[in-house]
């Protein structure tokens, strides 16, 4: 029998991740989608599967909670996390060596940083995006900029919400990662020294 990859096991499992969290009830806006979009571009090296996660965990969550007019506009913003998520992958910290991958990981200061600024990004290119279609496409709001600036702040309670589960989600992923690399090293160690 054939070994199933462990870049295949990630996808799967951060698409679940990410439909699970759009179906459970939550805040407007409090999902994993962002935060899974960053992992998969830092992590999955065939970058057609960050793709994957990112249109299938939409199209899988939107089959069951409804295709909408505005699905284009929320598609965008999340491929654009996806290659916000290339740019972590390009940390120079996260070229160093691997005992240094495992102590410091995604947790030393200089990546701390990097990642907090890609997460806020992320959140307010979905906001500007996701908006910017809910007023070109609908008729609530007048089409000038006026309009335009009215929808924006509207809209602010949703941008808090993306970004406190961007932060959660993002810290939740990347944390679990570590961890499991950390356990997954131990335990290699340990039968090293048995």
């Amino acid at each position: 029998m054939k070994k199933i990859s462990s870049e295949i096991l990630i996808t799967v499992f951060l698409i679940v991740v990410a439909v699970f969290s759009r179906l459970i009830p939550h805040a407007w806006n409090f999902t994993a989608l962002g935060a899974v979009a960053l992992f998969a571009g830092h992590l999955l090296r065939r970058q057609y599967l960050g793709l994957v996660v990112a249109v299938l965990s939409l199209l899988i969550s939107d089959s069951i909670l409804g295709f909408h007019n505005l699905m284009a506009w929320v598609y965008i913003p999340l491929i654009m996390s996806l290659g916000m998520g290339y740019l972590i992958r390009s940390d120079d910290a996260l070229k160093a060596s691997e005992s240094d991958k495992l102590t410091k990981g995604y947790f030393g200061k200089a990546v701390l940083f990097k990642n907090a600024v890609l997460v806020l990004s992320s959140s307010f290119v979905f906001f500007l995006v996701s908006n910017f279609g809910v007023w070109f496409e609908g008729s609530f709001y007048s089409k000038n900029i006026t309009g335009l600036m009215e929808c924006y702040v509207a809209a602010l309670p949703f941008l808090k919400n993306q970004i406190a589960g961007d932060f959660v989600y993002t810290t939740a992923i990347f944390a679990s990662y570590q961890w499991a690399l950390n356990f997954l090293q131990s335990r290699h160690q340990t039968k090293q020294s048995i």
